[in-house]
């Protein structure tokens, strides 16, 4: 079993988390299924997701060398759950004491949602391990994740929202510890339609933007 520090290394190796919110749990591993193929390797399955907790089971055992983790996380009996499903690391669109402590005791990593400086202080006094900066377009974007670095610069961000393989780099560039990629890396209009291919060609060109972006 991966310890958390190592979960954490390989979260900031990974640069992109892959987030899945689809309508149906069959579309979750499907979609999942073509970014492990295409290389991504850290992947987040929404709690929104009917049956969710069945395709992360799914999933973990199918891939045990890919990190999963389980987002929305919004309850500690949503928080329970995810961590009894095998999610590694556990996110949520707001900072939830409990949650966050769940997510320690069991060992996992925690990355609750922020916006206000003072979120991001109390969420990392709380021990959270990754602030998820959310929504970060509607925020401002790059700017705003270059100002709270300014006053926080040790603290991990992922900023989520609005990403696509074209802002990546501004992102990674400004030093987020990793970013949150959704409907930009996976188009609902393809899972739906069941285009595949689709999600592999869009993974692929994601992977291709970070490597870009840190000089792989």
């Amino acid at each position: 079993m991966m310890k958390k520090a190592e979960i954490i290394e390989r979260m900031g190796r990974e640069r992109v988390v892959g987030i899945l919110r689809t309508d149906t749990a069959e579309q979750a591993v499907l979609a999942s299924r073509a970014m492990v193929e295409a290389g991504m390797a850290c992947i987040e399955i929404t709690w929104t997701v009917p049956g969710a907790g069945e395709a992360l089971t799914q999933l973990s055992g199918e891939y045990p060398d890919a990190l999963w983790g389980a987002g929305s996380i919004t309850t500690p009996e949503r928080c329970r759950e995810a961590l009894a499903a095998g999610a590694q690391f556990i996110v949520a669109p707001n900072f939830d004491p409990r949650v966050v402590g769940m997510t320690l005791e069991a060992g996992k990593v925690s990355c609750p949602g922020v916006i206000t400086p003072t979120e991001m202080v109390a969420a990392h006094q709380a021990g959270a391990d990754v602030l998820k900066v959310f929504p970060i377009n509607c925020l401002g974007g790059v700017a705003y994740l270059k100002a709270v670095r300014g006053p926080l610069p040790d603290y991990r961000f992922c900023p989520t929202g609005g990403i696509d393989k074209d802002t990546l780099k501004g992102y990674l560039d400004a030093g987020a510890f990793c970013a949150g990629a959704g409907g930009n890396l996976v188009p609902m209009k393809e899972v739906r339609a069941g285009n595949y291919d689709a999600v592999v060609q869009n993974t692929r060109e994601f992977i291709a933007a970070r490597d870009a972006a840190v000089g792989r």
